[in-house]
C-alpha cells in the first residue's frame, strides 16, 4: 500500500538538495580553497588581543571605539572571534564566510516572500552571494560584521512582510530589537529597512486598510530600533557621550549638513561606485588568477589537490541540474495565477529603494570613501531587482514555459555563477599569497636583526613588491601587506619580535615611503604615514624624529626580499644607519643605499657592509 505523502516528502527533501548542493559547492570553492589562509589583513590587526610574547589574551572586547555607542556589537563580536581564534584564523574566516551565506540565505527569503518564484530567488540569491566584488565580508574577518547585520536586516523585512499578512504583535517586538541589531553590527545595512513601507503593495488578498496600518506599524516598528541607536551614538543624550571627542566616527560633527555638498558627494560617490560595481577588467583580471590557483591547487600543494574539489563540484552540479529540471516540468504544468501588477510593482520599489538607500551612509559621512565593501547592500536591491525580471521572463505567456525556465537557470544558476566564483578565488588566491609574503617578511626580519634595541621603530623605507602582477591596477592592489598598512605595520612588528616597545611605519607600495630627512640627530618621518592609534613609544615631538640607535630601515625589493638600508641620502647628507649596518656587516651581505624622499619606486642601490 502506497503513502500518500511520501512523493511531496521526497520532492521537498529534493527540492532543498537540489537548491543547496550547487551554491554550497560553489561557495567552497569561492571562500575556502585555500582553507581559510587569508589573513590577517588590515584591519584585522589591531583587533586581534593578544599578548606578542606569549600569544595569551590580554583582552577580549573593545568596550569603547570612538564614542560610547558606536557598533557595540561589531566591536564586541570581531575582537573576539579574532582573539579566540587567533592560532586557528581558518575557523575566524569560516565564520566570516557563513555569516556572508546565511545574509544570501535570508535575501533568498525575503525574495520568496515577495512573491518571487524559487528558480528565480534561487538563481538571484547565488549570484550575489558570489558577486566578486563584495569579497571583503567572506574574505576579511574584520569585516564580517557587515554580513551579520544584512542578514538581520534582512531577516526583519522577512518578519514584516509576514506581520503584514498574519499580525502579531511579537514580530513586530523582534523587528525593532532586529534594527537595533543590525545598527550594533554595522549602519549600512539597516539601509534595507528603506523597502517597508512598500511592503503594502506585496500583501496579496488582504483588506488595504488593515494591510496599509500593518505596513506602517512594521515601519515605525524598525524606526524605533533604528532610532535608538542613533541616539546613544550621535550624542543624543549628552551625559552618555560625556568627555568623547567630537570628530571621530560616529560624531554628528562629521554629518554633511549642506545641500551643495550633499550634491557634490553624490556626484563624487556615484561615479565611484559605477567604477566599483560595473569593473569588467577586475573580473577578467581575477577570474584569469582563479584559473591558475586551481592549477597550483589548495595553498599551492599541486594541482593533484584541486581534483577532488572539482570532482565535487560536478556531482553538485548534476544533483542540482536532475532535481531542478524536475522542479520546472512539475511547475510548468501547475495552473499558477500569474503574480498581480501591485505585487509586480512592489518587487521593483523594494529592490529600488534598497538599492539607493543603501548609498546614503556613505553621502551622509564627511569623508566616507566608496569602497568595495560598500557595495553589499545596493547589490542587495540589485539581486531582488534582477530577481523579479528573471521571475517576469519565465511566467509572461504561455510558449514553452519549461524550456525558457531551464535556459534561464542555465545561464544564471549555473554559468555565470561559477565565473564568479572561479573569480573570487582569484580574490582568495591574492590573500593567500599576501599571507604567505607577510610571514616571509616577518622570518626575514628575525633573521637580518635577531634582537632590535630597547624602543627600536622598524621603518620600512620603501616597499615594491606585489604579490600578484596581473596588469590590472585595481585588482592587483587588492592585497596590501602589514608593511603597507600604517595601522597594521606596528602589531605586525611586535608579533615579528614578541615585544610590545617594537614600533613600526609602513611605506606605501611603489608610490610613498615614510622617511622626509635623516641627519645625526635622527630619521625625520612623516606623522601624515602613522595611524594615531598607534603612537611611538617615547616620541612624542613634532615633525617626528627617531633617534639613529633606535632606527631599524629596511626595504622590501620588486621579488619579495628584505634588504637593510644601510644608508639613507639626502641633498645635504649621507646618513649611515648604525643597526642596520652592524647586522649587514655581521651576516656578510651588502646594504642598501637609498635616496629620500622616496616617493615612487625606490632609488635603491647596494652598498659594501
Amino acid at each position: 500500500m502506497s503513502v500518500p505523502n511520501e512523493k511531496p516528502h521526497r520532492m521537498a527533501i529534493g527540492l532543498w538538495l537540489g537548491l543547496l548542493a550547487w551554491p554550497a559547492a560553489l561557495w567552497a570553492i569561492a571562500f575556502a580553497f585555500h582553507l581559510g589562509m587569508t589573513g590577517p589583513r588590515s584591519d584585522d590587526w589591531f583587533f586581534q588581543f593578544t599578548h606578542p610574547g606569549t600569544g595569551e589574551p590580554h583582552r577580549w572586547v573593545i568596550p569603547t571605539w570612538s564614542t560610547t555607542h558606536h557598533r557595540p556589537l561589531h566591536h564586541m563580536y570581531v575582537p573576539f572571534i579574532q582573539t579566540a581564534f587567533a592560532e586557528v584564523r581558518w575557523f575566524a574566516v569560516l565564520l566570516s564566510s557563513l555569516g556572508h551565506a546565511l545574509a544570501a540565505a535570508m535575501l533568498w527569503r525575503v525574495m520568496r516572500a515577495l512573491g518571487i518564484g524559487s528558480p528565480a530567488s534561487a538563481a538571484a540569491a547565488t549570484l550575489w552571494m558570489l558577486y566578486p566584488v563584495l569579497f571583503e565580508i567572506p574574505l576579511w574577518v574584520a569585516a564580517a560584521s557587515t554580513g551579520i547585520a544584512t542578514a538581520i536586516a534582512l531577516g526583519a523585512v522577512e518578519l514584516a512582510l509576514t506581520f503584514v499578512r498574519r499580525g502579531g504583535l511579537w514580530r513586530l517586538a523582534l523587528i525593532a530589537v532586529g534594527a537595533y541589531a543590525c545598527c550594533g553590527f554595522n549602519e549600512q545595512p539597516a539601509a534595507i529597512f528603506a523597502a517597508l513601507p512598500f511592503a503594502v503593495l506585496a500583501a496579496r488578498g488582504m483588506n488595504l486598510r488593515r494591510a496599509v496600518a500593518r505596513t506602517a506599524a512594521v515601519t515605525v516598528g524598525a524606526g524605533i530600533g533604528v532610532g535608538i541607536y542613533l541616539a546613544l551614538t550621535l550624542g543624543f543624550l549628552p551625559w552618555l557621550v560625556e568627555g568623547q571627542p567630537g570628530h571621530e566616527r560616529g560624531s554628528t560633527s562629521r554629518l554633511v549638513t549642506s545641500l551643495a555638498e550633499l550634491e557634490t558627494r553624490w556626484n563624487r560617490t556615484k561615479d565611484r561606485a559605477n567604477h566599483i560595481m560595473w569593473m569588467p577588467g577586475v573580473f577578467r583580471a581575477a577570474f584569469e588568477s582563479g584559473l591558475g590557483a586551481l592549477r597550483e591547487g589548495p595553498r599551492h600543494a599541486g594541482w593533484i589537490w584541486t581534483a577532488p574539489w572539482l570532482l565535487l563540484t560536478a556531482a553538485a552540479a548534476w544533483v542540482s541540474a536532475r532535481v531542478w529540471l524536475r522542479r520546472v516540468r512539475c511547475e510548468s504544468h501547475e495552473d499558477q495565477d500569474p503574480a498581480p501588477v501591485r505585487v509586480r510593482v512592489s518587487q521593483v520599489l523594494i529592490a529600488t529603494s534598497i538599492f539607493f538607500a543603501g548609498f546614503v551612509p556613505v553621502l551622509v559621512i564627511q569623508g566616507q570613501a566608496m569602497y568595495t565593501r560598500l557595495a553589499y547592500v545596493p547589490a542587495v536591491g540589485l539581486a531582488i531587482g534582477f530577481a523579479a525580471l528573471i521571475d517576469a521572463a519565465c511566467s509572461i505567456g504561455s510558449w514553452r514555459r519549461q524550456t525558457r525556465t531551464g535556459a534561464l537557470l542555465a545561464v544564471f544558476l549555473g554559468v555565470i555563477p561559477a565565473a564568479w566564483a572561479l573569480a573570487m578565488l582569484g580574490i582568495q588566491d591574492g590573500l593567500y599569497r599576501r599571507v604567505v609574503q607577510d610571514q616571509r617578511e616577518s622570518a626575514e626580519l628575525r633573521r637580518l636583526v635577531p634582537e632590535p634595541p630597547v624602543d627600536a621603530a622598524v621603518i620600512v623605507v620603501y616597499a615594491d613588491h606585489f604579490v600578484i602582477s596581473t596588469g590590472n591596477a585595481q585588482f592587483d592592489g587588492f592585497s596590501p601587506g602589514a608593511t603597507n598598512i600604517s595601522w597594521a605595520a606596528p602589531d605586525f612588528a611586535r608579533e615579528t619580535y614578541g615585544r610590545w616597545d617594537v614600533w613600526a611605519i609602513s611605506a606605501i607600495r611603489a608610490h610613498r615611503g615614510p622617511v622626509l630627512h635623516a641627519d645625526e640627530r635622527g630619521v625625520l618621518v612623516d606623522r601624515a604615514m602613522l595611524d594615531p592609534k598607534y603612537p611611538p613609544p617615547g616620541l612624542e615631538s613634532d615633525p617626528l624624529r627617531i633617534p639613529l640607535e633606535r632606527v631599524i630601515a629596511v626595504g622590501i625589493d620588486p621579488d619579495g626580499r628584505v634588504r637593510l638600508v644601510t644608508e639613507l641620502v639626502t641633498d645635504s647628507a649621507r646618513t649611515t644607519i648604525p643597526v642596520s649596518a652592524e647586522h649587514a656587516r655581521r651576516l656578510g651581505i651588502p646594504g642598501v643605499s637609498v635616496r629620500i624622499p622616496v616617493r615612487g619606486p625606490a632609488d635603491a642601490q647596494s652598498t659594501d657592509p
